[in-house]
């Protein structure tokens, strides 16, 4: 049997610290999640710590509702569609009751593009919807939007701006990269342990704890490290 051929095709990009924060990882599988298909067409990787990493892709899928699909979770992500063009408006018909392909917003920073001009929105949170108001952009409630308010609807003209892990952040920043995104729980208690055994056993004043603490240690280890029942 043939395989349907891929009709719907965008080209996005994101910048920032991709790989520190597994934004890339993420990218790659929001579109294989989708059944879709991924083409990098530029990668660039940032040379210092400061310098952001840049990847411009096309991604292709079966329908254009499916690639929509896609894209609204790419560009939640930090991705914008590559094609500059204005955010699309629309009026709201009622009181309470936003466009049916309404843009919902993420608690990341977002802007977007009215008029050939980037508008940072305010008062950003999750779950709501945006609306233009004079030559600013608001984040605003579903049940407080009114009929004639012009709302953001799909997802050109639409920039999100996520919180990266910087290359140069130690000690507990993983708590906001491996744990948060990843559920990695058993990695997060295998580093504390490993930091507060450090801890109190270099510090003279800490050494009845750091015995007390070495006797949990096997209750602190990842589940797969300890060893079985039975075996000294």
């Amino acid at each position: 049997m043939m395989t349907a051929p891929r009709s719907a095709t965008e080209i996005v990009e994101a910048e920032g610290h991709l790989i520190d924060s597994q934004v890339m990882n993420a990218m790659f599988d929001t579109v294989v999640r989708h059944d879709a298909a991924f083409d990098v067409l530029e990668f660039k990787i940032g040379r210092t710590n400061d310098e952001p990493s840049f990847v411009s892709m096309r991604v292709t899928s079966r329908t254009p509702a499916a690639l929509t699909e896609v894209l609204e979770e790419l560009v939640s992500l930090g991705c914008r569609v590559a094609n500059a063009e204005d955010a699309q408006v629309v009026p709201a018909d009622h009181d309470g009751c936003a466009p049916e392909d309404f843009y919902s917003t993420t608690n990341h920073r977002t802007s977007v593009r009215i008029d050939g001009r980037w508008l940072e929105v305010d008062r950003q949170r999750m779950d709501a919807a945006i609306v233009v108001e004079g030559v600013g952009a608001v984040c605003r409630k579903l049940r407080e939007i009114r009929a004639g308010d012009a709302v953001i609807c799909g997802v050109h003209g639409i920039k999100v701006v996520p919180e990266f892990q910087a290359r140069d952040r130690h000690g507990f920043a993983f708590m906001t990269n491996e744990i948060s995104s990843e559920r990695r729980v058993e990695v997060g208690v295998a580093r504390i342990a490993a930091m507060m055994r450090v801890a109190f056993t270099t510090q003279p004043s800490g050494a009845r704890f750091g015995a007390r603490l070495r006797a949990l240690m096997p209750f602190l280890r990842p589940a797969a490290a300890r060893e079985p029942a039975g075996v000294s």
